[in-house]
Parts: C-alpha cells; structure tokens; sequence
C-alpha cells in the first residue's frame, strides 16, 4: 500500500505530465513519468502518459 505522502507526490508529477502533455513538451513528460513509474512501476496513468509522448516523438 502506497503511503499518503507518496500518493500525493506521485498525484502531483502526474498533474505536471498532464501540464507538459498539454503543452505538447513530451520530454517534459517523460521526466515526469518516470519519476511515478519509479514509486509504482504499474501506475496506469503514467504508462499511458509515456505511451503517448513516445508514440508523439515516434519512438513507437
């Protein structure tokens, strides 16, 4: 079980990949993801931000 100070920082980095994906800033979000995917290497989330940005720079 993830701890609530944990929760809340992966919560956050998601925020910011969320701001950066917007912003179309993929290494941005990347940075980000894998900050989560290093606290919870399953996080939904995170795997689906990462597939994004790298489907965006044409990494897949």
């Amino acid at each position: 079980m993830t701890s609530e100070r944990v929760q809340r920082r992966i919560d956050r980095l998601l925020d910011d990949a969320e701001s950066a994906a917007d912003r179309h800033d993929w290494l941005s979000v990347l940075e980000c993801v894998r900050g989560v995917l290093a606290l919870d290497s399953r996080n939904e989330d995170a795997l689906a931000f990462q597939s994004m940005a790298e489907k965006a720079q044409g990494f897949s």
